[in-house]
């Protein structure tokens, strides 16, 4: 059972596609800079997961890190003030970038 009322549900879901298509490009650049030699301590400018679709923006983090922050499945890495206090809240803050903890589940 859900307690996110449907507009905090898509909020969340907004991120969680963000959060997924930030996977799949560390894999890809990762993939690639294998096959040219570039090392894997490089940052990777993955997309700010803020529930923003429309949102661009990047943030800059090694894979390391990124995989790091994503073992817990309930934070996301967002550029600072992109943070919805309606729900997350900020947990660590980094030069470019902050991490969320979802305070609604769905």
């Amino acid at each position: 059972m859900s307690d996110a009322s449907p507009s905090q549900r898509r909020l969340v879901e907004n991120e969680q596609i963000m959060e997924s298509l930030n996977r799949r490009l560390g894999e890809r650049v990762g993939e690639i800079r294998g096959e040219t030699g570039v090392s894997a301590s490089e940052p990777v400018r993955f997309f700010c997961e803020c529930s923003d679709l429309e949102c661009r923006g990047r943030v800059a983090l090694t894979r390391e890190r990124f995989e790091e922050i994503h073992r817990d499945p309930a934070l996301f890495v967002l550029l600072p003030g992109h943070e919805n206090a309606s729900i997350e809240i900020v947990v660590d803050t980094w030069g470019d970038h902050v991490v969320v903890r979802k305070t609604v589940t769905v």
